[in-house]
């Protein structure tokens, strides 16, 4: 909290300068989800009531408000204002070990054994694997092979992905080519991105562990997945949308810079 008022206390300060543009990026709301979400979020798995941190996130929030409120008023009558976030944040439902599944499935091998939560970067034997993952908040998937093989093992991999079962049930994921997602591919892009639970599912790229399911994140703690829907508000557009996507916020401020 005293982060976030020192950030809005220069905010203030910065207002009486001249400028065209004016841009605060306040990350709190992204850390008071990742800390405090198990507490405050009754969908989430160890959410107790009653928890002496219920309080934490909604608190931070009236904290923002009040602090963003104060800050508004400052502006000039013709100013356009965006609050816009990147992505939303819910509850983590699980964590997937995905390079345990990709060696369970034959697809991934090892030089050693490797020992309990070691990354996969350290262990994979590239000449006898095919796929190995990368973890995040969605998994990437490199496949190393060409040619018809890779075509092959992309779709074997899409379809044994497409349903899993967890530890609670059956859970729903999508995986898609980075061609299908991004107008343009650049860089070492991965071969296949997949999306577990509607990001409810946190794939980790760890292995040695007893099982692919964890019981929590293996970076440390961090209860809060990201979500598809984030939040905006504007004196821009129109109000009533309630299917705006962030390339429309992207066009906006192409337009008036």
């Amino acid at each position: 909290m005293e982060m976030t008022e020192l950030r809005f206390r220069a905010a203030e300060r910065l207002l009486e300068r001249g400028w065209d543009v004016f841009v605060l990026h306040e990350i709190g709301t992204d850390r008071a989800h990742h800390l405090f979400q198990k507490f405050w979020d009754v969908d989430h798995p160890q959410y107790v009531s009653g928890n002496p941190h219920e309080d934490k996130i909604p608190r931070y929030y009236r904290l923002v408000d009040e602090l963003a409120g104060r800050l508004f008023k400052k502006l000039p009558r013709d100013v356009e204002v965006l609050v816009v976030s990147d992505h939303g944040n819910q509850a983590q439902r699980g964590v997937l070990a995905l390079n345990q599944l990709l060696a369970e499935w034959g697809f991934l091998r090892f030089r050693r054994e490797p020992s309990r939560g070691e990354d996969v970067d350290a262990v994979v034997d590239w000449e006898r694997s095919v796929a190995v993952a990368w973890g995040g908040y969605y998994a990437r998937v490199f496949i190393n092979a060409v040619g018809e093989e890779a075509v092959e093992v992309k779709r074997e991999l899409k379809q044994k992905l497409s349903v899993l079962k967890a530890p609670w049930g059956y859970i729903r994921n999508v995986v898609f080519e980075p061609a299908e997602l991004y107008r343009a591919v650049r860089g070492d892009a991965p071969d296949l991105m997949a999306y577990f639970d509607s990001l409810r599912v946190r794939p980790v790229q760890t292995v040695g562990w007893e099982s692919p399911w964890l019981e929590g994140n293996d970076r440390g703690p961090d209860d809060s997945l990201h979500s598809f829907n984030g939040f905006y508000a504007a004196t821009w557009g129109d109000a009533r949308r309630k299917d705006i996507h962030a390339l429309d916020v992207a066009g906006f401020l192409e337009r008036v810079l």
